[in-house]
Parts: structure tokens; sequence; C-alpha cells
């Protein structure tokens, strides 16, 4: 009796084990996504989701938000704080300064809005500002590219942070117990050794880091 109950108890204690680790790696859980913004001192890291999109995630930098698309086929889960496969993703959308606005549903000319008469127009300079915004912020990392997959890369404006792939899907991770990410070795390293050096190249066009 006592063989057979063994073997299940183990099984059970690793599977909530498991999802114990699970839930520890998720830095906001719990928290509402509409309850925070990006920091206007650039000093607190934050990945925040769209409105309609689960693809789309933007990231904090400089304070304002740069739009980043999910690998193809994963989700922006935002309690982890990174792309994964949507069977383990939690997808949950921001409400849109709309949604705050009174009368803002069919009434066009209520809402003022929108301009009929300019909707061409409109429509145009939009799809340029997002076929610009996203060829100059696309991801750092192919995860369904085999050998784009087997690297680290750095995190542009943190040095204590690196992207890497897991399971497809591309994350964003810290280096733990104060370790710098040392681009020359891909992993974690005491800070004089990695040389990490944060600069801001253009305000418009993002920030780089710089390794010496």
């Amino acid at each position: 009796m006592f063989a057979i109950l063994l073997p299940v108890l183990v099984t059970v204690g690793l599977s909530t084990g498991a999802n114990l680790r699970y839930e520890n790696n998720k830095p906001k859980a719990g928290v509402d996504p509409n309850s925070v913004q990006c920091d206007p001192e650039g000093q607190i890291f934050l990945l925040l989701p769209d409105t309609k999109d689960c693809s789309i995630f933007y990231m904090c930098t400089h304070g304002k938000e740069v739009q980043f698309d999910c690998p193809a086929n994963t989700i922006f889960d935002f309690e982890l704080q990174g792309c994964d496969w949507p069977s383990s993703a939690n997808c949950i959308l921001r409400k849109s300064e709309d949604d705050d606005i009174e009368g803002s549903g069919d009434d066009e000319e209520a809402s003022g809005f929108w301009q009929p008469e300019e909707s061409e127009s409109y429509a145009a300079v939009s799809d340029l500002e997002e076929t610009e915004r996203r060829s100059k912020f696309s991801p750092v990392l192919d995860c369904k590219n085999p050998a784009s997959a087997a690297r680290h890369a750095p995190y542009k404006g943190d040095c204590q942070r690196y992207w890497r792939c897991e399971g497809g899907a591309i994350q964003a991770v810290y280096c733990t117990d104060g370790l710098f990410f040392n681009a020359q070795t891909q992993q974690c390293d005491f800070e004089a050794n990695a040389k990490c050096e944060t600069e801001i190249e253009n305000e418009l066009e993002g920030e780089y880091i710089v390794y010496k």
C-alpha cells in the first residue's frame, strides 16, 4: 500500500513545486496593468501590454513606451513580463484612453477625435509611422532561428538584464546577485568584467549599450 502511495505523493509534490516556481517567476502577478505606467526618470524596468493585440507589448524607455512584437505564435504575459505560448500565457490587455471618455462610442462629432474629411490622410500617416516604428524596434532575438535562439542578447538601457529564448519565446531576464550581463561571454558577470555602460544616442531613436 505504501509502495503505491509513495510514487503518487512524489509526483504531486514535484508538480506543486513546479507550479510554485512558475508563479514565483511572475514579477507582476496580481498587478493591474492599468494601475502602472512608465517611470518618467526611466529607472524602473517595466513592460506593458497593448490595448487590443495580445502579441504586442511596450517597453518603457526614458519614460516613454516603445512598441515590440512577440515572436510568431506567442503572446505577451504582463505578469510574466515576457512572451510565451498561448497555452502557458495569460493575455491581460490595458484599457484604451477612449474607454474612459464618455460619448466616445459612435458619436464621432461629439468626441472631437475624428474628422471624416481627413480620414484618408490620417490613415496614411498612421500606417507610415507604424511601419517605421516596427522596423526600428524589432525583436533582438529570433527564437525560431536555432542560431539566434542559442544566443543571449544585451538589454538596451539596463546592464543587469539580458534577452534569451525560452521554449521558443523571447524573455527578458535579470542577472542575480547584483551581477551585470557580459556580452562577450554571453553570461552574467562582475561589473568590472562586464564593462557595461549605457549611453543615449538619440531620444527619438532610442538608446544603445556600449561595451568597453
